[in-house]
């Protein structure tokens, strides 16, 4: 639900040497367009839904592009480079009935940073986790965005989240920005 708009903030701070970037959940591609801007050598999206790659395989004629139709937890193990420095922005979550694999759940987040994490980098990436305030307890989100529509036992917590990356054993570091957006590095 947040667009990354402005890679002049922290998420490009953080990013300066990444030379590849890959979303997950790149939908019709208002963050990509931003990450499109920068000097990554390579760039790829990815999405379940055909609508949107279709659309976003037309907008996006760009020799360093990639869209990819099918699951993050498919596509990931196939285009990660550990060789390379890479800026992740995961935002695979339910939207919509064309826009979900059941199979995955609504929320493949911990099945996407177990891949993630088990790439042996040479220079670990930065990891950009869309709508944090999701994976709070009693968050605010849940009553604003989920409705009836989502089941809260399909998406993880943050508690989830920390321990998959380490936790007490602080090998990432974390910052809840108030733009929705929990930044890992």
């Amino acid at each position: 639900m947040t667009v990354l708009r402005d890679f002049s903030d922290r998420a490009w701070n953080l990013s300066l040497a990444a030379q590849v970037y890959i979303e997950t959940g790149v939908g019709y591609g208002a963050s990509f367009v931003n990450a499109l801007r920068q000097p990554f050598e390579r760039l790829h999206g990815i999405d379940v839904s055909e609508r949107a790659i279709v659309a976003c395989r037309e907008y996006y004629v760009d020799p360093r592009v990639t869209i990819h139709h099918g699951s993050s937890l498919d596509v990931l193990p196939k285009i990660i480079d550990p060789s390379k420095k890479t800026l992740f922005w995961l935002d695979a979550h339910y939207e919509g009935p064309d826009c979900w694999q059941p199979e995955h759940g609504q929320c493949p987040l911990l099945a996407e940073l177990r891949i993630i994490l088990a790439a042996p980098w040479r220079q670990k990436p930065v990891i950009l986790i869309d709508d944090y305030s999701a994976f709070m307890s009693h968050s605010e989100w849940w009553r604003r965005y989920a409705g009836d529509r989502l089941d809260r036992e399909q998406w993880p917590t943050f508690a989830e989240i920390y321990d998959l990356m380490g936790g007490v054993d602080y090998r990432w570091t974390f910052l809840a920005g108030t733009d929705g957006i929990l930044y890992c590095w």
